[in-house]
């Protein structure tokens, strides 16, 4: 287990979810800067990265739902989903790849 795994392991659920959601805010916040397209894909992806790259492990999930037909991806850390309100969520999307 990592040193960082242990330190998040200490913490309060409310602050792991908190340290877990930076990477996602930092990419979000860089995306607004970017000229081109930055949907739930390229900041989810961005987010994993990003966090991978400071030592943390993030879930990254690409789901699928079949009325309308559509796809989503995000992140999760310890079971909940990072960046993203219960009201903005439209699910359900059965994950179809986690990574």
């Amino acid at each position: 287990m990592l040193v960082t795994e242990l330190w998040l392991a200490r913490l309060p659920d409310g602050a792991r979810h908190l340290v877990a959601a930076r990477p996602f805010w930092a990419v979000r916040r860089a995306g607004r800067s970017w000229p081109g397209h930055v949907a739930c894909l390229e900041e989810s992806l961005g987010c994993f990265f990003a966090a991978y790259m400071h030592g943390r492990r993030l879930t990254w999930v690409i789901g699928v739902r079949t009325a309308p037909a559509a796809a989503h991806a995000w992140v999760q850390a310890h079971g909940e989903v990072i960046g993203q309100d219960p009201a903005e969520r439209v699910w359900p999307y059965a994950p179809a790849l986690r990574i």
